[in-house]
């Protein structure tokens, strides 16, 4: 099992330059042929009885939270075989390569780990992620100054025109990158309080830096509120405190919330033809009748009726392209990196929960909020614990950020893969 986690921490760094699709495609193949050859070999040792794979204790025995991922996966199953496209629900689109073929392999992750994960191999899981987040943030970094392979150069160009180049690193997005990061993040901080080795301690301090310059440098939105609410959460949960003291804190962060959004509201309008990229991205979180924040909008208003036609079990995984090209673009939707509305296409729906509608329907949305409320109650049953409360308060803060960044998204090949490691950490033990 160790081999198989680190092997997947260092997933992210993963591209082919030389390919017309060098980013998601190579990360899902590697992604899925790695479980389904460590469930080979598992398979292998099983027949001969080693005894490795013998039963550890309790916390490897049937949970609630267990059910809610199997009857997930059933709705997933379902709706691909009622699909309108059975086999582009299945593999997924040549760009994405996220259909059902690789969520099986994340739910056969997601047991195969609850079932064989030690303290040990999460140590080894986090200090690798650690590694590859730095190595990565270094690259953003270095990206946004205008250092890249050459073979790189151009490979996102719809920004950088107004500005520095919207890092990206070796993700192809720059909202995949800040997700990422923005779920990494409170790993960084646990090992830096929790890790035994000073050295790793201090790595996860740098890495923790690294991270948060290149989720700045993203220019991603979504990543930002991830990266806040994580932060946010560990702060609020790592210890217990008086209700008095969450008070005087929240208050405060709202107050602070509301002024400044007054305060972009009221500069909108002063500095929202400003030739830069970076003040674009921040101005425009506050308007909602031009550029991106507007062409989410209208996407959303554009896919509801369509959602209606087919409510129970959805259209399948990456059927929205067929007919997102029906859409007619708005003007406004422009962005100062390029002329004209977004040229691009959406072919998943950017949130979560309508994404997850459009492919499994209300049936699919039912089980996934049914899986998020076992997955709450896993949490507050074991964070009672003081010994268990921070790493639970981590692997939640997580979580927190997976689900407010997809909130202005959709699933991708790492962000789909630590949805699940997650939920296994729920039940898992904390790494020593």
């Amino acid at each position: 099992m160790r081999y198989l986690l680190v092997f997947l921490a260092l997933i992210p760094l993963v591209f082919d330059p030389a390919a017309d699709l060098p980013y998601e495609p190579p990360k899902v193949f590697l992604i899925t042929s790695g479980i389904f050859f460590s469930l080979l070999v598992v398979g292998v040792l099983f027949l001969i009885k080693d005894q490795n794979f013998s039963r550890r204790d309790g916390s490897v025995a049937w949970h609630h939270l267990d059910a809610a991922v199997l009857v997930y996966g059933l709705t997933l199953v379902i709706s691909t075989f009622l699909s309108r496209d059975f086999w582009s629900s299945f593999f997924g689109s040549e760009e994405r390569m996220i259909g059902l073929y690789y969520y099986l392999a994340l739910f056969a992750l997601y047991f195969f780990v609850r079932r064989t994960a030690s303290e040990n191999d999460w140590k080894f899981f986090l200090r690798t992620t650690t590694f590859v987040a730095a190595l990565g943030s270094l690259y953003a970094i270095m990206q946004w100054f205008n250092l890249d392979l050459p073979s790189l150069k151009h490979a996102f160009p719809l920004y950088g025109q107004t500005g520095p180049t919207r890092a990206f690193s070796t993700f192809g997005h720059p909202n995949f990158l800040g997700a990422y990061l923005a779920m990494v993040l409170p790993f960084a901080v646990y090992q830096f309080f929790s890790d035994s080795n000073q050295r790793w301690r201090i790595a996860a301090l740098v890495t923790s830096v690294l991270t948060l310059g290149a989720i700045l440098l993203t220019y991603s939105r979504g990543a930002w509120l991830a990266a806040l609410a994580a932060l946010l959460w560990v702060w609020f949960l790592s210890k217990p405190h008086p209700r008095r003291w969450y008070v005087e804190r929240l208050v405060p962060i709202f107050l602070g919330g509301c002024a400044l959004l007054a305060v972009l509201v009221v500069l909108r309008p002063m500095i929202q033809d400003l030739r830069s990229a970076a003040v674009y991205r921040v101005v425009s979180t506050v308007d909602w009748q031009r550029g991106s924040t507007l062409a989410r909008v209208n996407e959303w208003k554009f896919a509801l009726p369509y959602l209606l036609e087919r409510p129970i079990f959805g259209y399948g995984f990456d059927t929205y392209y067929d007919v997102a090209i029906l859409r007619e673009k708005d003007p406004r939707e422009s962005s100062p990196d390029f002329q004209g509305a977004d040229p691009s296409v959406a072919d998943r729906l950017h949130n979560i929960f309508l994404d997850i509608a459009w492919a499994s329907g209300f049936v699919g949305l039912i089980a996934f909020l049914a899986l998020l409320i076992s997955a709450g109650r896993t949490a507050i049953e074991r964070g009672r614990s003081e010994l268990l409360r921070p790493w639970i308060v981590t692997v939640t803060a997580s979580l927190a950020a997976y689900l407010v960044g997809n909130l202005f998204s959709f699933d991708f090949s790492l962000s789909g893969l630590w949805f699940f490691l997650l939920l296994a950490g729920l039940r898992a033990r904390p790494p020593v």
